[in-house]
This record gives C-alpha cells, sequence and structure tokens, in this order.
C-alpha cells in the first residue's frame, strides 16, 4: 500500500515539473515570437517610410520650407517630437500586443497614393503635404497592424498637423475679424467705419491683411487644444469640446487684438501706438488666455482610467504569432503602391507637351488699362499648349499717390 501511494506520489511529481517545463518553453518561445514579430513590423515599416520619403522627397522638402519660412508653421517642428514622446507613453500597453499586419493599411496607402497623384497633376502643394503623411500613416497600419495602430491612434493622427494648411480660410477669418473687431470699437464708444477688410476710426484707417487674420493662433490651438485634451480627458465628446473651445477661442482672441491695438492707438495717440508692435501683443494676449483658459480646465480633468494591462497586473497577451507572413505581405505590398504611384508621376511630367514660348505678336489693348512691365515670375501651368504673359494696370489707380493704411 506504501508503495502504491509512493509511486503515485511520484507520478504526480514528475507530471508537475513536465508542467512548469513545458509551461516555461512555451511562455519563453512566444516571448521570442513577440520580439521577432515586432522586429519584422518595425522593420517594414521602416523601410516602407524611408522609401516614402526617399522617393517623395520634394514634398517632403516643400513642407519643411514652408515651416521655416512662414512663422504660421513654425509649430510644426514640435510635432514628431511631440508624437514620439506620446508613443514612448503608450510602450507598456504597446508591449503587451502582437503586430500583425493588416490589409487595411494597404488599401490607405492606396488611397492616399492616389490623391497625392492627383495632386501632382493639378499642382496642389497642400494635396501632396496631406497625402504624404496619409501614406505614412497607411505604411504604420498595414505593417502594425489595428490593434497596436488603435493604442497610438492619437500620436499617429497628429502627425496630420504636419501639414501646412488653412490658407484657403484666410478671407473668411479676416471678415470675422473686422467684424469682431469692429463691434468691440463701436461697444466702447469709438465712432468706427468698416468697408471689406478696412476699419476707419476718427484717428485713423487700418487694414487687416491676412497675415494677421488669425490662422497663426487657429493653427497654433490646433497644435496645443488636442494635446491637453488627451492628457486630461478620457471621454471622446469631452476632448471635442475642448478643441472646438480652443478653436472659437483663438478667432475671439484675434479679434479682441485687433479691437485693443486700435483703441489703445486711438485713445493714446501716436505716442502710445503699438501698432509696430502687433504680432507681439497678439502673442502675449493668446498666451495668457490659454493660459487661463488650461488652467480652468484643470479643474474638470478626469483621472486615469485606462491603464494598460501591464500596469494592471494582467498577463501579457499570448496570441500567436504564426501570422508574420500578414506583416511581410502588407508591407511589400505598401512598397508596390508607393513605388507605382512614383513611376506613374514621372511618367505624367515627362510625357508633358512642351510649353511654347510666350506669344502674343501684338499686346492686347484693354480700354481703362495701360501695359506694365511684367515681372519674371509667371505661374507654373502643366500641360499647357500656350502661354501669354501680359501686365497691365489701371489708369485710374496709377493716377497719383494713395493714403497710406495702417496693417493689422
Amino acid at each position: 500500500m506504501c508503495d502504491t501511494q509512493s509511486a503515485v506520489r511520484t507520478a504526480l511529481i514528475k507530471a508537475r515539473m513536465n508542467l512548469q517545463l513545458f509551461t516555461s518553453t512555451a511562455s519563453v518561445n512566444w516571448r521570442n515570437d513577440r520580439r521577432s514579430a515586432w522586429k519584422l513590423s518595425i522593420g517594414m515599416a521602416t523601410i516602407g517610410i524611408v522609401t516614402l520619403v526617399g522617393l517623395f522627397w520634394g514634398s517632403v522638402t516643400s513642407a519643411v520650407t514652408l515651416w521655416w519660412n512662414m512663422p504660421t508653421y513654425n509649430y510644426a517642428f514640435l510635432i514628431l517630437p511631440i508624437s514620439a514622446y506620446l508613443i514612448w507613453r503608450k510602450r507598456d500597453e504597446v508591449r503587451a500586443e502582437i503586430p500583425i499586419g493588416s490589409l487595411w493599411g494597404v488599401a490607405t496607402v492606396a488611397i492616399f497614393g492616389l490623391v497625392w497623384l492627383l495632386s501632382d497633376v493639378v499642382e496642389i502643394t497642400e494635396g501632396r503635404h496631406l497625402a504624404f503623411v496619409g501614406m505614412v500613416l497607411g505604411i504604420l497600419l498595414a505593417c502594425l497592424g489595428w490593434r497596436v495602430f488603435k493604442i497610438l491612434s492619437f500620436p499617429f493622427l497628429y502627425l496630420l498637423l504636419l501639414v501646412p494648411t488653412g490658407t484657403v480660410a484666410v478671407p473668411l477669418l479676416q471678415e470675422i475679424a473686422t467684424l469682431i473687431a469692429s463691434s468691440i470699437i463701436q461697444f466702447v464708444g469709438i465712432p468706427v467705419y468698416t468697408d471689406g477688410f478696412f476699419i476707419e476710426v476718427p484717428s485713423g484707417r487700418y487694414h487687416i491683411e491676412p497675415g494677421c487674420a488669425g490662422l497663426n493662433l487657429i493653427l497654433a490651438s490646433a497644435a496645443l487644444a488636442p494635446l491637453y485634451a488627451y492628457m486630461l480627458f478620457r471621454s471622446l465628446w469631452k476632448r471635442l469640446v475642448v478643441v472646438v473651445l480652443a478653436l472659437v477661442l483663438a478667432v475671439i482672441t484675434n479679434g479682441v487684438r485687433i479691437a485693443g491695438i486700435i483703441s489703445i492707438t486711438h485713445w493714446g495717440g501716436p505716442r502710445v501706438s503699438i501698432v509696430d508692435d502687433h504680432l507681439f501683443f497678439g502673442w502675449a494676449l493668446f498666451a495668457v488666455v490659454l493660459f487661463l483658459a488650461g488652467y480652468v480646465g484643470s479643474y474638470f480633468a478626469e483621472s486615469e482610467t485606462n491603464a494598460s494591462p501591464n500596469k494592471k497586473g494582467l498577463p501579457l497577451r499570448s496570441d500567436a504569432s504564426s501570422s508574420q507572413w500578414q506583416t511581410v505581405i502588407a508591407g511589400l505590398l505598401s512598397l508596390l503602391i508607393v513605388t507605382s504611384v512614383f513611376v506613374l508621376a514621372e511618367g505624367v511630367r515627362s510625357s508633358a507637351a512642351a510649353l511654347a514660348s510666350y506669344s502674343s505678336p501684338t499686346r492686347v489693348d484693354i480700354p481703362g488699362w495701360h501695359d506694365v512691365r511684367t515681372s519674371d515670375w509667371s505661374p507654373a501651368f502643366a500641360n499647357a499648349d500656350l502661354q501669354i504673359l501680359q501686365g497691365y494696370r489701371c489708369r485710374l489707380l496709377s493716377a497719383g499717390p494713395r493714403p497710406q493704411d495702417d496693417c493689422l
């Protein structure tokens, strides 16, 4: 009897040891599979993005040139470091996943590749920039898969702010700024007359130029407000409310800025005029308003509830990584699409008809206008059969000097 019990006990001990050994071995294999899956996905994504940058280097350089030369877009230099930091904050949650390639990413690359090609044909620089970032996002989705992309959706989509955009809204912003500023000026008791984008008060005449329409403040809010909402709030509707309120606040602040400059100059005279320092005054006012709005919003911040599985002490996911071929296929298809778009674009450019020289045997006479020398600049039109370059000036406008206007 004792021998039987001893034999059963020995068998149970051996079974437990074999089970522990099997579990340990499976864990090690899974970790190796996970590591190799991440190496493959990151490698494919890196190759895809580097290839994209190399082939479409012109789109990259044109965007960076706008960031550097136009103060309105200087904020774009901070987008990549901020996105990288947000990805690093999600590192524990990302480690719990196994990247699996997604054909949806391939479809995204194809769609934005078509957008880039069409934008290149019709010479829309903004469309090329947007399509380039879209192809980057498509490559990330193709190589990392939906589950990883969902975790890092905000840092990835934040890259859309790299696109220099918004100029199409400048006329509307000029109208809104003129309306807000003139209303405030009239409210404080100063007689005001508006004509288009001109605001006239007894002490002077001011012009709301495109550079002071408030686009710079709106884009700064578009970069800061989503980040602020993402860090402090968890529900989507609250984040959207914060972003919308920030954009509205930027528009109103610009109108208040213009009204303040005109009012101070009107009341104080030339000695206290701050028209020449209107940009510094505007940014200072905007910084104060943002600080106060952020301070008030911090009282409504939500606590961290979406902790990653590792933070909760849950075991890492044990998905099988046998589908690494999906990553390879998705990555190679993305590369194929990117290369095809580039080849098609080069083919369209090479087949463009040569432009005829500026040809107009006689100048066209237009009543009320006279010829002027044109500059060396001329617009570029792809596939145009003929270009005629002529310059005119209205005789009424060139008869005498015009009064000087202060530009805001």
